[in-house]
């Protein structure tokens, strides 16, 4: 897996991703991070968007607003808090290598770009 990361704004190694295995990293203030990393993909039946999206808005209380599958990737966006998250997934036969960005929804013009080419960097 790779992906571009811009160390000037996520420089701080922050451990262990929370999810699969991978790694996370905070912006300077910590007020923004992003975790890379890989699951193993789920059963033919099974549906990773259902389940991620469930998922966070029974823990976390989170308001999805945006979801895009495709048969190579999917992304789910939205609120959490005072937080927007991105999440994409790349369908890469036995694992899905993922990345979950999450940064304060009062800078979201300054982010949007930084996103999309972030999730656009993410290969395998």
């Amino acid at each position: 897996m790779s992906i571009s990361i811009p160390r000037d704004l996520f420089p701080f190694d922050a451990g262990p991703s929370l999810v699969g295995t991978g790694h996370l990293y905070s912006s300077p203030d910590q007020s923004a991070f992003i975790a890379v990393y890989s699951v193993p993909t789920p059963n033919s039946g099974d549906n990773p968007v259902e389940d991620l999206v469930r998922n966070m808005e029974l823990k976390n209380g989170a308001v999805v607003t945006y979801r895009r599958t495709t048969r190579r990737f999917f992304v789910v966006s939205g609120f959490d808090g005072d937080n927007i998250f991105y999440d994409r997934c790349n369908l890469t036969g036995p694992s899905e290598k993922c990345v979950h960005i999450e940064y304060p929804k009062k800078d979201i013009r300054s982010w949007d770009k930084i996103v999309t080419r972030i999730s656009f960097s993410l290969r395998g």
